[in-house]
């Protein structure tokens, strides 16, 4: 049986997924496990520097 975290890996798989977080150690953890896994990571450090960035590219998810 898989937990809920490998579940919801497996289905964003090689998906866009925005880390927003203002500590950075906690981002960059974050990122590597996540690109471990095949996903592509962008990182920003408070939520008024998620606006523009959402603007600008498509996420499949948003981990805030």
């Amino acid at each position: 049986m898989f937990s809920a975290h490998r579940t919801l890996l497996i289905m964003i798989n090689q998906g866009r997924i925005l880390i927003v977080d203002s500590d950075e150690s906690f981002a960059m953890k974050a990122t590597d496990m996540l690109e471990k896994e095949g996903c592509s990571c962008d990182r920003v450090r408070s939520i008024e520097a998620t606006v523009p960035v959402l603007r600008e590219g498509r996420y499949d998810l948003a981990i805030l």
